[in-house]
């Protein structure tokens, strides 16, 4: 028959506290005896009553249905390597699920008989939540960076690049993520580090950094970019990081160059028509003079009134 303990005589009572209080459960199993001992932290994670009996089926109950054939497997292969080592979710019966991961070894048995296994399993479900908001808020912050119209991307202080938004994958013609925990350089062409070296240097001793580029796509397209290097400091004020944003403003360069085209387009357009129009007047002009001079000696009626005002 195989049983269930409330304490382990592995360990010494103030080291026992010491796993409890840490979350720490000792398990261990005696395949000669098919004894199962588990501890009072091991009952809790796994939503067992105290006193009651053990067996493999009810510990496999336990364990999510797609986590099974996981945790299977790393047991088979613990008879191989010696060791065992599995991560797993446990479903209590109120429906509660937490996470587990589970590490232990076996110990050889008497010439012929099962060996003996013993481990520790620890309750990691706080952990495992904060990495899911963590992976939330990283996945947030991708969507919001690929919503930004240009090349935003994060630099450690050494130059190592670990945040790229979706608009390198256009420049460089493949996924950015080859280029994730890479140093720049293994990015940008040996010209462009020598203009740009400089430019991080100051903003890592905490300049903010501004100027204008071009650039040539993977498809051979030209583009031209507004790009801001932003010191990213730490709450002690050290420069951590670069924060780098590249605004595509090739559109917009195109519109000021149309515009000023259609400038001059109006310009010669203006001058044109005002040379056009001042030739008419002025032999109007010339005309009223020589009527004037012709009525010098007429007295009647408002023609000179007439002419002076045309």
């Amino acid at each position: 028959m195989i049983v269930k303990s409330t304490g382990s005589a592995e360990f010494s009572p103030e080291l026992q506290r010491t796993l409890e209080a840490s979350g720490v459960g000792v398990y261990s199993f005696d395949g000669a005896a098919g004894t199962f001992v588990v501890d009072s932290t091991c009952c809790h994670l796994f939503d067992l009553d105290d006193g009651s009996l053990l067996s493999p089926d009810v510990m496999a109950s336990r364990i999510h249905p797609e986590d099974l054939g996981r945790y299977w497997a790393a047991a088979k292969d613990s008879m191989q390597t010696g060791t065992f080592s599995c991560d797993y979710r446990v479903v209590h019966r109120n429906g509660a699920v937490r996470f587990v991961t589970s590490r232990g070894h076996l110990q050889p048995g008497a010439p012929g008989a099962p060996p003996r296994l013993q481990g520790v399993c620890i309750d990691v479900t706080s952990q495992r939540a904060l990495e899911l908001q963590l992976q939330a808020t990283e996945s947030r912050m991708q969507e919001l960076a690929d919503g930004v119209p240009g090349l935003f991307s994060y630099l450690d202080k050494d130059l190592n690049i670990r945040f790229m938004s979706a608009q390198y994958d256009l420049w460089h013609g493949h996924p950015r993520a080859k280029h994730l925990n890479q140093h720049v350089t293994s990015v940008i062409t040996t010209d462009t580090w020598a203009r740009h070296q400089p430019l991080y240097e100051r903003c890592l001793a905490g300049e903010i950094v501004r100027f204008e580029e071009e650039r040539t796509m993977s498809n051979g397209e030209k583009r031209f970019y507004s790009v801001t290097y932003q010191p990213h400091c730490a709450a002690s004020g050290e420069v951590v990081g670069v924060l780098s944003l590249a605004i595509d403003t090739t559109d917009r360069l195109a519109i000021q160059q149309e515009l000023s085209r259609s400038n001059q387009d109006l310009e010669q357009f203006a001058y044109v028509a005002s040379h056009d129009l001042k030739a008419p007047l002025r032999a109007i002009e010339i005309l009223v003079e020589w009527l004037q001079e012709d009525l010098r000696n007429y007295a009647g009626g408002e023609v000179r009134e007439n002419l002076g005002l045309l």
